[in-house]
């Protein structure tokens, strides 16, 4: 175990050095600015930054490799035409200057593009040597950093009219280190770079020419004027600092409300010990104490002790379960999707996944799920087999195509709706093909072989076998019965990690960078220790009010997780998000869709897992003549 440990952490090693051998500067070097995206905190519709017209692409345009990870966020990365030279102070240079002719119909319109985008906040993201360039703002004399990104331009309000100012001047500050530090040493050593680049912040500004700077003189894109002249420039500053180069992701990943999460998480621990309390109690008081009576009595005259509860039902508990086809579909896909979450969460940790790496996160959790077709086959077959299922290739078909498929739907039918709107988001056809041939070449067979060697493996044996008559389950009134308690056992989950889903949302949605692995790794634990908790709670429960139908309903009642976690998104988006066009609702509906069926079967497996064990244990200590 430790040399796997130590693999992993050699593995993350070296994934850092080679962030720093792929980094550095020397004076005069070029130093690209690169666009990732253009994007709103009012719209879930982000565009690519020559979608507007901006300064066009100049000679040395550039765009960079992206992982499947980037694609599938809508990262698309392309040079802007800043001719920066590092360490090379530039007093207001011109760019471009854009001349327009409202009089033209092409020019109105890209006018009326840019006034859109400064009606709905639009934000510029930029990076510079993998940085985010961070806006400042002005206070006093100074710019003060304030947020990732920044804006195209403002909309002040002038009596019944607004008027919209476009921000066509952008002052750049380079913050460079010397070389003190040993990642510092070894950069310049093994690249020839003697500096690094270790943060950039931009102020922005609406000017008519650096000659008259004041904000009275704004350029306003006022449609009244017959022809409009926006020349766009620039000022560089390169400002030494005494921060590291291996410091410098420090500013990005600093814990927003810190002791809030926590507090959560220490609330949330709280919840499992109480939880493992009522379990432990369950196991070793109750079932234990009964169990060693009824053994006790199994041998005497069956009147010494009578019957009542769980005990009981040892002839029907372990009667096959309605629509045993689908719980093990169900069950199997849930465990690919746990493990590979678990897996991309573990190498996160590690750092082989980090923010340095854009993208790699997501694309080994994509990666994960595909190669773990195999248990998901293995642990669908075997259980379909237990439930005495025969119609083996179905059920090979159905945990191989159902759960990817019905989530490739949804996804291809967002990214018809980003390329008609010319988003970003648009995955490219390229992109949808490596998935489609990750699918089918790689998962798909492994999932073939998982439920081929499933089948070939003996059903699981249950200690208990079924009566050839069922038993009648006492009546259940509306207020006795499993629904309310199967629905309410969701809560317990979703309880534990709604702070953390509330930051989560709050990063994803306004485009921020979320790399926390250790509160996502100890969130992530703690959700399935407590669905496999209620689970055990609520099957127990049941057994003892002599309902023998457990199966479905202890997937259920750790899966409805879900449906609380679908509740708080909306709640979320009517209360904090800013979204109104009917585009963005969509793209929001589609992703909520996605991660609610995603919690649910996550949810609901380990409760179905955890529920199993539990009633193998109670049943497998009885003993009967």
């Amino acid at each position: 175990m430790m040399k796997i440990y130590s693999s992993l952490l050699l593995l993350g090693a070296v994934a850092q050095a080679d962030a720093i051998i792929n980094s550095g500067f020397s004076k005069g070097d070029t130093v690209t600015v690169w666009s990732s995206k253009m994007a709103s905190p009012k719209t879930a519709v982000p565009y690519p930054y020559y979608h507007y017209d901006f300064c066009g692409k100049d000679e040395g345009f550039q765009t960079q490799p992206e992982n499947l990870g980037q694609r599938l966020l809508g990262d698309d990365y392309e040079s802007i035409g800043y001719p920066i030279k590092f360490m090379e102070d530039t007093e207001c240079a011109a760019v471009c200057t854009k001349k327009y002719d409202f009089s033209n119909k092409k020019d109105h319109g890209k006018i009326k593009e840019l006034t859109k985008a400064i009606k709905k906040s639009y934000m510029h993201h930029w990076l510079v040597d993998n940085l985010d360039v961070i806006l400042s703002t002005i206070q006093g004399e100074t710019y003060v950093p304030h947020s990732m990104g920044h804006p195209v331009g403002a909309r002040q309000q002038n009596g019944d009219k607004h008027e919209d100012f476009i921000y066509n001047h952008i002052d750049f500050t380079f913050y460079y280190n010397d070389i003190e530090s040993t990642v510092d040493q070894y950069l310049s050593q093994n690249t020839g770079k003697k500096f690094g680049i270790v943060g950039v912040n931009v102020g922005v500004k609406s000017q008519h020419s650096c000659a008259q700077p004041d904000y009275s003189k704004s350029i306003e894109l006022n449609e009244k004027v017959r022809q409009l002249e926006i020349p766009y420039t620039y000022s560089v500053k390169f400002v030494p600092t005494s921060t590291k180069w291996a410091s410098r992701w420090d500013a990005y990943l600093q814990v927003e409300d810190a002791s809030i999460r926590w507090l959560s998480i220490a609330i949330s621990m709280a919840i499992v010990v109480l939880l493992s309390g009522l379990v432990a109690m369950i196991l070793f008081r109750t079932v234990y104490r009964d169990i060693t009576r009824y053994n006790l009595a199994s041998g005497e005259s069956e009147d010494v002790i009578e019957e009542y509860g769980w005990k009981l039902l040892h002839g029907d508990v372990f009667r096959r379960p309605a629509h045993g086809m689908w719980l093990s579909v169900l069950v199997g896909s849930g465990v690919q999707m746990v493990t590979a979450v678990g897996i991309a969460l573990c190498f996160a940790f590690l750092h082989i996944y980090s923010p340095t790496r854009r993208g790699s996160a997501l694309t080994g959790a994509v990666t994960s799920f595909v190669l773990l077709g195999f248990p998901a086959g293995y642990t669908s077959a075997r259980l379909y087999v237990s439930f005495g299922g025969e119609r083996w290739k179905t059920n090979c078909l159905l945990t191989a195509f159902f759960c990817p498929g019905v989530a490739f739907v949804v996804f291809a039918a967002l990214n018809i709706v980003a390329a008609v709107y010319g988003s970003s988001n648009a995955v490219p056809f390229t992109s949808i093909l490596c998935l489609l041939a990750m699918w089918f070449l790689i998962s798909v067979p492994l999932c073939f072989l998982g439920a081929y060697l499933g089948f070939k493996k003996s059903a699981i044996e249950f200690p208990m076998k079924a009566n050839p008559i069922p038993r009648q389950i006492p009546f259940q009134s509306s207020c006795g019965g499993h629904i309310s308690p199967m629905l309410l056992g969701g809560l317990v989950p979703f309880a534990a990690i709604f702070v953390e889903l509330f930051f989560f949302l709050n990063s994803f949605w306004n485009h921020r960078l979320y790399f926390l692995p250790a509160f996502l790794f100890i969130v992530y634990a703690i959700l399935l220790v407590i669905s496999a908790q209620v689970s055990i709670l609520t099957v127990y429960t049941q057994l003892c009010v002599e309902d023998y139908r457990w199966w479905w309903r202890s997937f259920i009642a750790a899966g409805s997780t879900a449906i609380y976690f679908a509740i708080y998104s909306y709640f979320y988006f009517f209360t904090t998000l800013k979204f109104v066009d009917p585009v963005s609702i969509l793209m929001f509906t589609g992703f909520t869709v996605l991660c609610s069926l995603a919690i649910m079967i996550m949810c609901g497996s380990i409760g179905f897992l955890a529920g199993l064990w539990f009633v193998r244990t109670i049943y497998s200590s009885v003993k009967l003549e």
